[in-house]
């Protein structure tokens, strides 16, 4: 009896290492590559590296040469990442930008709170904002709420100020999650909820 119980759970852990192995690639192992906009995002690659890929993402690749940024999303086994090209920082006033660049804790409160725990593809986003009676609430790493709700027929993401940025393309991985690109730059509350 103790034989089929150490080997059925061998059996057990054996499967479940293999299934968490095989994540962010498909049954033959190949990392899943996409194209967007003449860039190639790759699941093997880490956020950085695949955003580097694409001239739409300098502002952010900027924040991202920060190595306490990058660690931190690195730490996480799985993140989902709601990336602004250049056009959402574009957005804002140019005096608020530089001063969002020039202090390193705005920089990773920027990207902590557009990194969600855990895989959030776009039908996830979906069925949560359906699931809430049309707003879905989702902890972010920088540790306040991210709302997400549907506008004209878009997933569009909500701060605590109201200021919005719709996912424009989504469902790209990255080598620990999925990113969606962002139009807009969203702010967490200056105190955490």
């Amino acid at each position: 009896m103790k034989l089929k119980t150490l080997f059925l759970t061998l059996f057990f852990c054996s499967s479940l290492l293999q299934l968490t192995a095989q994540k962010y690639t498909n049954t033959q192992s190949v990392a899943t590559t996409t194209q967007w906009e003449g860039a190639t995002f790759n699941s093997a690659k880490t956020i950085a590296e695949n955003l580097k890929t694409s001239e739409k993402f300098s502002f952010l690749n900027t924040i991202l040469k920060d190595s306490t940024i990058t660690e931190t999303l690195a730490n996480e086994e799985m993140v989902t990442l709601f990336v602004a090209t250049n056009k959402g920082f574009e957005t804002m006033p140019e005096a608020q930008r530089d001063s969002i660049f020039a202090h390193p804790k705005l920089l990773k409160s920027y990207v902590t709170f557009h990194a969600v725990p855990g895989r959030l593809d776009a039908g996830v986003i979906e069925r949560s904002i359906k699931d809430n009676n049309g707003t879905a609430y989702f902890r972010t790493l920088e540790g306040t709420k991210l709302g997400a709700t549907m506008r004209n027929g878009k997933l569009t993401l909500i701060d605590s100020e109201n200021r919005t940025a719709t996912i424009t393309e989504a469902n790209f991985y990255h080598k620990n999650g999925f990113f969606h690109i962002i139009d807009g730059i969203l702010f967490p509350r200056s105190n955490k909820e």
